[in-house]
């Protein structure tokens, strides 16, 4: 028991946050804490143009500023198309955004981490470089993105008169109409829309949302040719930045970020005044071409004769504050050094403070110019309030250079004065819930996510409780990397509420949405293996008995699930289980590999592409293979009992498939399907939806002969296809024997 009311209430204020337990009762940096770096203007970079393209002021007033392939967008500038030109812009983020004709966005503002480019290209990115802000302001007219995987602390929020759509990585397409409606298509991942003052409507994959210009909202599927509209320019985008260096990049934020300070620098001037950092010549200079920044050399000799009292700062080399004005602060010698050392302007932000504050600062150990900057970067308010810290909680609390508003959120005067060393009890008796948050941190960090833990409570407005420090182990547990043997050793099971809710999961949980609302799983009552990486090793896996309850067994890869080897599941269970395997990456089976298992239903699901060569999977009764993007299957062999089942957002290239002989329904859908070296067996229902379905209400294309154009959004039997062993090489033979095939339109 603590032994005085005074310090129950200290101890009760340190529970509420981990932060603050670690700086008061440690003293020390929490070993999980990710240290974060100051952000700088991040680019906006021309990689296409069509037409002409115009950039407007503020107040709509045309700039001068050429806009062609390479230059640099300022940001806060607007950009504007007309019928029949579009422009492509790939920002630092490695977020690729086409204006389409006929419309009018800009940049209002963008914060990026610096990143190290490691030799890079763009096409090189899985996900964005560095942590990032970004909000874009769509006046008029049609946006197509495509975004790189953000991470959690970014954010890229495109304002409309009628709402906020909030994306966190997808592709989708967004118009305003001159009328004030918009519309929103989105084909990959999941948009929030949010109207003004109401609450957040999610956009899955696969779904329109139309509001008008008094905010009615109206939610739709989205329509195929605008879902190849939105593939085809995110395509286009994608091949047009691919080759871009994200060296060129890097420098490209050099650029932003120093015309950003010059106009910040000319502020109060003429409001249509051209700015100071735009080239004299009137075109914006291209981003292979912008020059490192560089720090101004000093001529010591030179300060030195014009001013007698930096004598003293020879050995710093940098001029500051006149010495005559340093009095009144009664330095010693070594915090006189530490003064003179920091850049002027510290030293005049530490001429405008209490005396005493910046006499504690220089007389303390550990404080230095780094220390410095992140001091000064609080307002008044804030540096007032730590500067109650004794020296090792407040140069901790600086190590981890935290919000503002976490900090004022976090901290009072009477907590932090009761924090001092003097009021802390002799003997603590310590408060369960604080030993298993400071139990999880060092789990976090041993198991490679350190940050985790910051970032729920962050989400969670800084207060641990029973239900966050719960929201914390699960994400612990998702986040890990798991290598995968039979009997299921060291691994924990969530159930599907737990996974699917979790912020860390989001990937997945997006996948298993759609995965719901196609119908290829349903119910609620599936068991989750999930994970940052998942690797299955080879061997027969036997269903936990503790799982036999379960209508589905889903494991799922946040990032990677490689599939190598031969492997075989089943159960003891006498229901209808489910196995699902799910990567929020591309998934893959390597040549020769085998997945069998003795379950009702398997399904292969990844948001990216999936790739099985020369494998072989096995179902009790169906298998489904769904991809966000593409599917290739090469020497494949599937066998199963009632239904095979394969799908992908784009495009179904199929070059060898070896189905079962009795095998009753097969069912391929895909924006483009091409087809080589199959045998449909002749008692098997086959239905085959693309974009633009049949030709002439039944047909294929057929022959590699057929222009690519004419093949996009069509099936095409290119080559070798059959049906019961008799070729269907053209109408005639399909009339014939094909009677058991259909050709359709995605629905």
């Amino acid at each position: 028991m603590v032994t005085s009311k005074k310090t129950e209430r200290f101890m009760k204020n340190i529970v509420l946050t981990f932060i603050l337990l670690s700086l008061i009762i440690t003293g020390d940096t929490p070993t999980w804490a990710q240290e974060k770096t100051e952000q700088v203007s991040g680019a906006v970079i021309v990689v296409a143009l069509t037409g002409e393209v115009q950039l407007l002021d503020q107040n709509g007033n045309a700039l001068e500023n050429r806009v062609s392939v390479g230059s640099v967008i300022p940001i806060g500038r607007f950009a504007q198309t007309d019928k029949g030109s579009s422009l492509t812009l790939l920002l630092s983020n490695g977020t690729v955004v086409t204006v389409q004709e006929n419309s009018r966005m800009k940049v209002g503002s963008f914060k990026q981490d610096p990143f190290d480019a490691k030799g890079q290209k763009v096409a090189d990115l899985e996900e964005e470089p560095s942590s990032s802000q970004v909000t874009l302001d769509l006046d008029l007219g049609a946006l197509v993105i495509k975004t790189k995987k953000l991470n959690r602390r970014s954010s890229l929020d495109i304002n409309s008169p009628v709402g906020v759509a909030g994306i966190r990585g997808t592709e989708f397409q967004m118009g305003m109409q001159p009328s004030g409606g918009m519309q929103l298509d989105v084909t990959e991942s999941t948009v929030s829309f949010t109207p003004p003052g109401g609450q957040p409507t999610m956009v899955t994959q696969g779904k329109g949302l139309d509001v008008s210009s008094t905010g009615a909202m109206n939610a739709r599927p989205v329509n195929p040719e605008t879902a190849q509209n939105i593939s085809d320019t995110n395509d286009a985008a994608t091949q047009a930045s691919a080759d871009v260096s994200m060296d060129a990049v890097s420098d490209a934020m050099v650029e932003s970020d120093n015309a950003g300070a010059n106009e910040e620098g000319q502020s109060g001037g003429a409001e249509n005044e051209p700015e100071s950092s735009e080239p004299e010549s009137g075109e914006s200079a291209p981003a292979s071409e912008i020059p490192e920044n560089s720090a101004p050399n000093v001529n010591m000799d030179e300060i030195i004769e014009q001013n007698a009292d930096v004598k003293q700062v020879r050995k710093t080399g940098k001029a500051g504050v006149g010495i005559d004005k340093l009095g009144k602060f009664g330095f010693n010698a070594n915090a006189l050094d530490k003064f003179l050392s920091m850049p002027q302007a510290i030293q005049e932000e530490f001429m405008g403070m209490q005396i005493n504050a910046v006499v504690r600062l220089m007389d303390m150990q550990g404080f230095g110019l780094e220390q410095a900057v992140t001091f000064l970067q609080y307002n008044t308010q804030t540096r007032d309030l730590i500067l109650i810290l004794e020296d090792s909680p407040f140069l901790s609390l600086l190590a981890q250079q935290l919000d503002e508003s976490l900090v004022l959120g976090t901290f009072t005067r009477q907590n932090l004065e009761l924090s001092k060393s003097s009021n802390l009890p002799s003997n603590p008796v310590s408060d369960p819930l604080e030993d298993d948050i400071l139990k999880l941190g060092e789990m976090m960090k041993e198991d490679g996510d350190s940050h985790a833990l910051e970032d729920v409570l962050a989400s969670s407005n800084g207060e641990w409780n029973a239900e966050t420090l719960q929201r914390a182990e699960v994400a612990n547990i998702l986040t890990r990397e798991i290598n995968l043997k039979p009997g299921f050793s060291g691994v924990e099971f969530l159930s599907e509420e737990q996974a699917t809710q979790n912020e860390f999961y989001e990937e997945i949980s997006s996948l298993y949405q759609t995965l719901e609302d196609e119908q290829i799983v349903w119910g609620n009552q599936a068991v989750f293996l999930g994970g940052k990486t998942i690797e299955i090793g080879q061997g027969d896996y036997q269903l936990p008995s503790s799982l036999s309850s379960a209508e589905g067994f889903v494991v799922g890869a946040e990032k990677m699930l490689p599939l190598s080897g031969s492997f075989s599941f089943a159960t003891d269970s006498t229901k209808n289980v489910r196995l699902v395997l799910m990567s929020g990456d591309s998934l893959e089976m390597q040549d020769g590999s085998s997945f069998k298992s003795s379950l009702a239903e398997l399904v292969l699901a990844a948001r990216g592409d999936v790739l099985l060569q020369g494998a072989r999977l096995e179902s009790a009764r169906e298998v489904a293979i769904r991809s966000m993007r593409d599917v290739q299957l090469s020497n494949f062999t599937v066998s199963t009992s009632e239904k095979v089942r394969i799908m992908a957002n784009r495009d179904l290239h199929v070059d060898g498939l070896y189905l079962s002989q009795n095998l009753p329904s097969l069912i391929m859908e895909a924006t483009t399907i091409r087809l080589r070296n199959i045998d449909f067996p002749s008692a098997t229902q086959v239905q085959l939806n693309s974009l633009k379905g049949p030709i002439d209400g039944r047909y294929p294309n057929f022959g590699t002969s057929v222009p690519q154009a004419q093949q996009l959004g069509r099936v095409n039997f290119l080559e070798n296809i059959r049906s019961g062993g008799n070729p269907l090489i053209d109408r005639i033979s399909f009339d014939q024997f094909g009677g058991n095939i259909k050709i359709g339109k995605l629905p």
